[in-house]
């Protein structure tokens, strides 16, 4: 897939584990901070407490499908500006997108893109 995506872009993914809470997401970098989840990522329905983004939560719940009690299923794509809020709520905690969002080489999107 990375092939087809033009070069100013990026494909990567997070995968979250915290005790019995589990983030699969996939996502491009669009540049200019934004970052496309893709349909079909699993995220966590609920947030911690120190969660604050829960506007942009119940946009992303409005177009998911509910798999368990507490993960959803993106059912279309979603545009995030900030990788960081993407990561966040995919997992309902805070997060730092920059260093969790990794390419199948492992690699940071801080790496492929603040430190090119």
């Amino acid at each position: 897939m990375l092939a087809s995506v033009p070069s100013s872009t990026y494909t990567i993914s997070y995968h979250y584990t915290d005790a019995d809470a589990i983030a699969n997401a996939n996502a491009i970098y669009l540049g200019n901070n934004d970052l496309k989840v893709l349909e079909g990522s699993i995220f966590i329905a609920n947030p911690k407490s120190s969660f604050k983004y829960y506007d942009i939560l119940r946009e992303v719940i409005r177009i998911s499908e509910k798999i368990s009690e507490d993960h959803y299923r993106l059912k279309r794509d979603y545009v995030f500006h900030s990788p960081s809020t993407a990561s966040q709520v995919m997992t309902g905690t805070s997060t730092n997108g920059w260093i969790v969002w990794k390419t199948s080489e492992g690699k940071t999107l801080d790496e492929i893109v603040r430190k090119k």
